[in-house]
């Protein structure tokens, strides 16, 4: 159990309650208001969206835009769960079947099947829910597997330029890292791939622009990271073994009507098949009602757990992908917020303090060998005073911040003794 080492109580501000936006106003797109402005707070742009939610959820322009955004940022900020319901309500369908199993299917780690399978592979290709952190825990375990197996490049679609010497040169991941990498697992992620060796490669960062492309906007960006990931990797390393972390549909290994995606261009350009993992698909929702009839009969069948898991038939055989055109399907683990399910963590309790019926307050667990800018050990809003669970390891700092000055309202210092 951590010990509490420090206990520092700051002035607490009286702060007005905050406001509501008029369903009638125009909807600006999400972006613009998720876009910092002078004076913001940490949560300030978080609760710009939430407080237009009367006006933008009647907007047939921009309701699943500001679904989708707000989705990613409640994962970003440990509400997963609030991500999960906030995604089914634009993308999500309930289902009433439950799938029957066969007789002798049977989980196993995904994990350690997947490294063993990749042995004799080049490349493997896993994909990711941007809005659900449950669906990074698999790439995780896989890092030092895979590293025993020769692999050394771990390339991400949401790394920014100059990743790779940008985390050497200060020794941590930071916000500026990458988009979704602002998140306590994939900050998790790119630790554990540097402590190991792994060289970071972003490839989805320049698209060329080209006059009179015959190329969509899709086509360009898919052939474009196929091209990065050939010039950055294999021009230099023709003998390179890669994990590529990837977003969604990006990782299909067949041509849709309206999609042609990375995996496919990165085949025709290399001629490297890679061995590709959909989490996307048998991913838990917000609900059970949501998940795909398989997950459901899994889950009834109590073949899920709390590791990624992929179920094999009566032959040994992985079940065959449904929806994705994939090698293989992994099931991410039900959890109630990701971080929580990271080994090598210990859980404290710290008491939000009562600004926090007032205000969205961020709680926020930094190493403290890292900087301020450090993508945190674990990251969560709160919006009442209380006991919160917080995940740490080692020397550390948590604090408690008003989420719309940025004071910091409570600081504890943790240790693993």
């Amino acid at each position: 159990m951590l010990r509490l080492l420090a206990l520092t109580a700051l002035a607490l501000l009286t702060l007005p309650a905050r406001g509501q936006t008029d369903a009638s106003g125009d909807v600006p797109p999400p972006w613009e208001l998720s876009r910092a402005q002078d004076g913001d707070g940490p949560l300030s742009a978080y609760a710009r969206l939430l407080e237009t939610e009367a006006a933008w959820i009647e907007s047939d322009e921009w309701r699943d835009a500001y679904i989708q955004t707000l989705a990613q940022r409640d994962a970003a900020l440990g509400r997963h769960q609030s991500a999960l319901v906030m995604w089914d309500r634009s993308m999500g369908r309930r289902r009433d079947s439950v799938a029957v199993l066969d007789a002798g299917v049977r989980a196993v780690d995904a994990a350690a099947y997947i490294a063993k399978s990749a042995e004799a592979e080049r490349v493997v290709m896993v994909n990711e829910a941007h809005h659900d952190a449950a669906t990074r825990l698999l790439t995780l375990r896989l890092l030092p597997l895979l590293y025993e197996r020769g692999y050394r490049y771990l390339a991400a679609e949401t790394f920014a330029p100059e990743i790779d010497s940008s985390v050497a040169a200060r020794g941590y991941p930071a916000a500026g890292d990458g988009y979704y990498s602002d998140e306590p697992v994939f900050g998790e992620m790119i630790r554990e791939a540097v402590r190991l060796g792994y060289t970071l490669i972003p490839y989805d960062d320049a698209k060329p622009e080209i006059e009179n492309d015959t190329l969509d906007y899709q086509k360009r960006r898919d052939l474009t990271e196929a091209e990065h990931l050939r010039d950055r990797i294999f021009a230099r390393d023709p003998d390179a073994k890669v994990l590529v972390h990837a977003g969604f549909g990006h990782i299909e290994e067949e041509v849709g009507p309206r999609f042609y995606p990375m995996a496919v261009y990165f085949r025709e350009l290399t001629g490297i098949d890679p061995l590709t993992v959909d989490q996307v698909t048998m991913a838990a929702a917000s609900e059970p009602a949501f998940d795909t009839p398989l997950r459901r009969g899994a889950d009834e069948a109590g073949l899920l757990g709390d590791v990624p898991a992929l179920l094999l038939g009566a032959s040994g055989e992985p079940l065959a992908p449904v929806r994705y055109s994939v090698d293989l399907q992994s099931f991410a683990p039900r959890v109630e917020r990701p971080v929580l399910a990271l080994p090598g963590r210990h859980l404290a309790t710290v008491t939000a303090p009562e600004a926090c019926a007032r205000v969205l307050c961020l709680v926020e667990v930094r190493l403290a060998s890292e900087g301020p800018d450090a993508v945190p050990l674990d990251r969560l809003v709160v919006d009442a005073p209380g006991p919160v669970t917080v995940s740490a390891r080692g020397q550390s700092l948590v604090q408690i911040l008003d989420g719309e000055t940025g004071v910091v309202l409570l600081e504890h210092a943790l240790s693993d003794d």
